[in-house]
C-alpha cells in the first residue's frame, strides 16, 4: 500500500524527514506531496503524530490530467473502477471531497459530485442494486471521506485518514490576521534546527504559534493530543492513540516577547490550551529592551515572524524595526547561534532587509520560499560572520 502526505509547498523536505522519523519509511517528494509505502498502522501513527502535514491519505489512485473536464471525466470513471468499494464503502456513509490548486476548466464541487456518483453506481452494481445496501452519500459526518487532491496536472485519490486540515491547530483560539499556520511554524522550527539544551527567543510573539510549536516539538507532544476523537480514522478503526503518547521533559528554554498586552495574553491562553504553558516564558518587552532582559551571547536560536510593510505599518517604520532587530540579535546571540525568520513576500520586505546596515555582520545560510495557503512567504536563516 501507498500513503500520501499533503503539505504546504516549500516544506516537502520537512514532511519527508517526519515520515522517516515517525514510521521509518522513505518517500518520493513531489510538489506539495510526499508518496511513501505504508500500512494502516503506519498511516494512523503518521496522522496522529505528524506536524508538518495537512492531510494523510491511503493512496488509491493517481494520474496526470489536463485542464479540460471533457478529458477528465472518462479518467475519473476509470479510476472509480479501480477502487474496491466493497472494502472502503460497503455499509458506510461517505462523501467525496476535492481540493484543487491551479487553473482548470472545472470546479472542485463538480469533480466531487461526479466521482461520488461514479463510486455509488459502481458499488450498487457490485451488490446487484440491492436495496439492502446502506452505502450512501452524506455531506455531514460521513464514516468515510474519499479525498481528491488536484495540484495543477497531478491528481491523487485516496481515503482521508484525518477528515480535516491537520495544519490548523485547535489551540489557536486567540489569533490575529497575520498569525502563522501551525504546520508552517513547525517547519520553521525544523529549518532552524532547534534542539534540546538550547535557548530560543521569539521577540515578535503575536499569537504564540512559533514558541508553542517549538514546545510541542521539544516535549514530543502531539498537536492532536486534545482532538483524538475528531480524527476520521477513529470512526472505523479500533485504536488506542494513548499508546502513541510518549512525552518527555528535556532541558530547553523558550522565551517569547511582544510589546502589546493583548498579544501577550493571547500567547498565554493559546499555550495553556495546547498544554505547554509551563514550557514557555512570556513577557511584555519592547524590541529595543532585549539587551536588558537577556545576557550577552546567551541565545542559541532566534526564530520569529517579522512584520512587513503594509497600509498600517509604513516602510520607514519597518526599516527601523529591522535595524533594531538585527542590532539586538547581535548582542544576545551566541557566536554559534542562528537567526531564522519568516516574512510575507510583498513589495517592500526585501528593500527593508537590504537597508539594514548591520547585516554585514551576518551570513545568509539558507533562503527558501514557502506557501501558506495562497500567500507566498520567505524564510531566511543567518548566522554571525566568523
Amino acid at each position: 500500500m501507498k500513503g500520501l502526505a499533503i503539505c504546504h509547498k516549500g516544506v516537502e523536505d520537512i514532511t519527508l524527514t517526519e515520515i522517516k522519523e515517525l514510521i521509518d519509511e522513505e518517500g518520493i517528494v513531489q510538489d506539495s506531496t510526499v508518496v511513501f509505502a505504508a500500512d494502516i498502522e503506519k498511516l494512523i501513527k503518521l496522522t496522529y503524530l505528524g506536524r508538518s502535514i495537512r492531510r494523510t491519505l491511503l493512496l488509491l489512485g493517481r494520474a496526470k490530467i489536463s485542464q479540460s473536464f471533457k478529458e477528465l471525466k472518462p479518467l475519473l470513471a476509470q479510476l472509480a473502477q479501480q477502487i474496491d468499494t466493497a472494502q472502503w464503502l460497503d455499509g458506510k456513509t461517505f462523501k467525496v471531497v476535492c481540493e484543487r490548486i491551479g487553473e482548470h476548466e472545472f470546479g472542485s464541487q463538480q469533480v466531487s459530485e461526479v466521482f461520488g456518483e461514479l463510486l455509488l453506481n459502481k458499488h450498487k452494481a457490485a451488490t446487484n442494486n440491492s436495496a439492502k445496501t446502506s452505502t450512501k452519500v452524506v455531506m455531514n459526518d460521513p464514516q468515510t471521506v474519499v479525498y481528491i487532491f488536484i495540484n495543477h496536472k497531478d491528481l491523487y485519490i485516496g481515503i482521508d485518514f484525518c477528515g480535516a486540515d491537520l495544519s490548523k491547530r485547535e489551540y489557536k483560539i486567540f489569533a490575529n490576521s497575520s498569525s502563522l499556520n501551525g504546520a508552517v511554524a513547525y517547519s520553521l522550527i525544523r529549518i532552524a534546527k532547534l534542539k534540546h539544551n538550547e535557548t530560543m527567543v521569539d521577540p515578535f510573539g503575536g499569537s504564540g504559534v512559533i514558541p508553542i510549536e517549538a514546545a510541542l516539538f521539544l516535549t514530543n507532544k502531539s498537536v492532536n493530543f486534545f482532538r483524538k476523537d475528531k480524527l476520521l480514522f477513529t470512526k472505523s478503526l479500533k485504536v488506542d492513540l494513548n499508546l502513541l503518547d510518549k512525552t518527555f521533559s528535556p532541558y530547553f528554554k523558550i522565551i517569547t516577547y511582544d510589546n502589546q498586552i493583548n498579544y501577550m495574553k493571547a500567547i498565554k491562553k493559546n499555550a495553556q490550551i495546547a498544554g505547554v504553558n509551563k514550557s514557555i516564558n512570556v513577557s511584555k518587552v519592547d524590541l529595543q529592551w532585549l539587551d536588558t532582559k537577556l545576557d550577552k551571547q546567551s541565545v542559541d536560536k532566534i526564530i520569529t515572524h517579522l512584520p512587513v510593510p503594509s497600509k498600517t505599518v509604513p516602510t520607514d517604520k519597518i526599516d527601523k524595526i529591522y535595524n533594531e532587530f538585527f542590532h539586538q540579535a547581535d548582542y544576545i546571540l551566541k557566536l554559534s547561534g542562528t537567526i531564522t525568520f519568516i516574512v510575507e513576500k510583498n513589495a517592500g520586505y526585501k528593500d527593508s532587509i537590504n537597508k539594514c546596515t548591520i547585516l554585514n555582520k551576518y551570513k545568509l545560510i539558507e533562503e527558501r520560499e514557502v506557501m501558506q495557503g495562497q500567500q507566498p512567504m520567505k524564510i531566511y536563516v543567518m548566522n554571525k560572520q566568523n
